[in-house]
């Protein structure tokens, strides 16, 4: 949905991931946005994702 962002499962989770060893996972926010709902992103599909993202 975002332009330029890079591949969140290849490298926003793992630096996310990371960033939570170094400086420990109650200093790490991870904001789920936006949500905007079509025909691909529809709510099954954010609460699948935002469950994969919260798994890690």
């Amino acid at each position: 949905m975002e332009a330029n962002l890079p591949d969140k499962k290849k490298a926003l989770v793992p630096a996310f991931k990371q960033l939570s060893d170094k400086i420990g996972p109650e200093r790490v926010i991870w904001r789920y946005d936006p949500i905007a709902f079509n025909e691909t992103y529809t709510s099954e599909y954010h609460l699948n994702a935002l469950s994969q993202i919260a798994e890690k």
